[in-house]
Parts: C-alpha cells; sequence; structure tokens
C-alpha cells in the first residue's frame, strides 16, 4: 500500500490540465541568483596562467541572474555581473613597468544544459547535477593604463612604432562554461561555475600588440546562490516523508 500511495504522489508531479491547458510541474519554472567571485584577465600584458601578476586573481566581482526553464534540461538565463581585472606587465613589457587595471560589466543570456532531468533532482534521485552553457552579450570596460592613460585612448604597438588610438569600451562577448550545482532542496541550490569569455576587442587592458594574438579574453569564477520559483502551488512527492514513513512501518515489525 505504501508502495502504491508513493506511486500516487508522484503522479501530482506529472503533467495535468490547469485552467483549460497543459501544465508540467517540472518546466516553466522560474529562479533568481546571486553570486560572488573573481575575474581572470588574459591579453597582451599577463595570461591566465600568471597568477603573481595578477594579485593571485583576488580580484572580486559579484552579480545577479535570472533563468526560466523551457525542458527539463535546458533553461534560458540572463545575468549581469561587475568585476575588477589586474594585471602587471610581463615579457617584453617588464622594463616599461605597465600596470593595467580595468572595472567591467558584462550582461549576456546563455542557454544552460544540465546533465540530469529535473524530475531526478525532485525525486532526490540525485543532489549534485552538473551543467554546460553558452551564449551572448556584451562587455563595458574602463580600463586604467599607466602608460596609455585615459579610459578610451590605447597604445596601439608595432615592432618599430607606438600611436596613440580612440577605441570602444564595449565589446561583443561569447560567454561559455560549465559548473556544478548542489540542491540543498528542490527550491534551494548553490553552484560553482566557471564562465569564460572570448571578447571582439583588443584593448580590454588599453594596449593592442600587433605581435600578439588579437582579442583580449577573460574569466569568471563565481559561487552562486539559487532560488527556485514554482509556477504554481502544487502537492508533489517527498522523498523525506517516504523514509520516514517507511522507517516508522518497519518498526512495527
Amino acid at each position: 500500500m505504501l508502495f502504491l500511495q508513493s506511486i500516487y504522489s508522484l503522479a501530482q508531479d506529472k503533467a495535468y490540465n490547469y485552467n483549460e491547458r497543459i501544465f508540467d510541474p517540472y518546466l516553466n519554472r522560474m529562479s533568481y541568483s546571486i553570486g560572488v567571485g573573481f575575474g581572470v584577465y588574459n591579453g597582451e600584458l599577463s595570461s591566465f596562467f600568471d597568477p603573481s601578476l595578477q594579485k593571485y586573481y583576488l580580484n572580486p566581482g559579484g552579480g545577479v541572474g535570472f533563468s526560466y526553464r523551457f525542458f527539463e534540461r535546458v533553461s534560458l538565463r540572463g545575468e549581469v555581473n561587475v568585476f575588477k581585472l589586474y594585471s602587471e606587465s610581463s615579457g617584453k613589457y617588464q622594463e616599461q613597468s605597465r600596470v593595467f587595471n580595468s572595472i567591467n560589466i558584462d550582461y549576456y543570456l546563455n542557454a544552460v544544459i544540465d546533465l540530469f532531468p529535473q524530475r531526478k533532482i525532485d525525486g532526490r534521485f540525485h543532489r549534485w547535477n552538473p551543467f554546460i552553457f553558452g551564449g551572448i552579450g556584451q562587455v563595458i570596460f574602463f580600463p586604467d593604463d599607466n602608460k596609455s592613460g585615459s579610459t578610451n585612448v590605447g597604445e596601439i604597438i608595432s615592432d618599430t612604432t607606438s600611436t596613440s588610438h580612440t577605441f570602444s569600451r564595449a565589446s561583443l562577448i561569447y560567454p561559455v562554461g560549465a559548473g556544478v550545482k548542489y540542491y540543498i532542496d528542490k527550491n534551494h541550490c548553490i553552484s560553482l561555475e566557471g564562465n569564460y569569455r572570448f571578447t571582439r576587442t583588443d584593448f580590454l587592458d588599453a594596449v593592442q600588440d600587433l605581435s600578439h594574438p588579437p582579442f583580449d579574453k577573460y574569466i569568471t569564477i563565481f559561487f552562486k546562490y539559487t532560488v527556485i520559483i514554482d509556477p504554481l502551488p502544487r502537492k508533489s512527492f517527498s522523498y523525506e516523508k517516504y523514509t520516514k514513513t517507511r522507517r516508522k512501518l518497519k518498526g512495527k515489525y
């Protein structure tokens, strides 16, 4: 009988008709998140693998996001982040003692693909859910280079000459990344993710070296807290109640 009751409880989470439309409790879910983390830069002055030149990646950032689930494994997520980037010079620029520092704002839309479908999370078959994502957005950056000067005048460097150049402080970005979520319960989870941004600018650091690969890049590593909002109040299968009832029944025999 307990088995039949649990099957009936699970059936409450199947798609059903509500106000003359089909409603699937695993879909149409909204969520919002807040996150904190740090940024890592890759360009003319240093690379991702130069922590000592980038304050050991202690360049703080924070952001907010909103997500809407269309399918059990696929969601659309929009985010806005504010973060810092910093680098001292290395290689051919080391003798010039360049220092690059910037405050940046980016916003983007991502398609997020989860490894496990949502019903496995709700049924507590899984608490961990790895995911990947990719999308498009824009970054607005305000670099301050101790040699080139202001936030909108950079320096183009070739083998024989160096010239000043006015550049746009906004660039298209293509964010891609991966992470893992841990569900505290059905409506709350924490996550850790790495977000790699391809940009369309070589002036993220206010310097363009024609002998260097074009376009600067950056990474953010964020820890996030997410709240999931069910679109409608509903009864659903409770794994905790199921195991508690099962223990009580076992104790009677």
